[in-house]
């Protein structure tokens, strides 16, 4: 339905822009203006019925779901992350910075180490 509207469109718009001149040339922006306005308002009503569909079914997307997150559901995944606080309990988010620490320190070291070797007089 699409298709033929805009062939007839463009049809019209060529015989009023050789019929009037000047203004048939207005008349015809004004025609590509219209189609182009028509297009993006159905776009956008064919993205909100995907919106609505995605929402009915229960799908969301990665980028979505990371950045769409309610407050509980934050909570939960700091308390996941953080543990409950106990005294002396490891939690992953620990043993991950503790792990990013240690290979930071081993970089350092192993760049004094070369440094030393380099050195005139240095360990060799």
């Amino acid at each position: 339905m699409t298709t033929p509207g805009t062939l007839l469109a463009i049809l019209l718009s060529g015989l009023i822009a050789f019929f009037l001149g000047p203004l048939g040339v207005l008349a015809l922006l004004a025609a590509i203006f219209g189609l182009t306005l028509s297009t993006h308002l159905q776009n956008k009503q064919m993205q909100e019925d995907l919106r609505k569909i995605k929402r009915h079914l229960g799908l969301r997307d990665e980028e979505q779901m990371s950045f769409h997150m309610s407050d509980e559901e934050i909570e939960q995944e700091l308390y996941r992350l953080h543990g409950e606080g106990r005294p002396g309990e490891r939690t992953l988010l620990d043993l991950e910075i503790e792990k990013e620490i240690e290979r930071e320190l081993e970089k350092e070291l192993g760049k004094e180490l070369e440094d030393e070797e380099n050195k005139p007089g240095g360990k060799r």
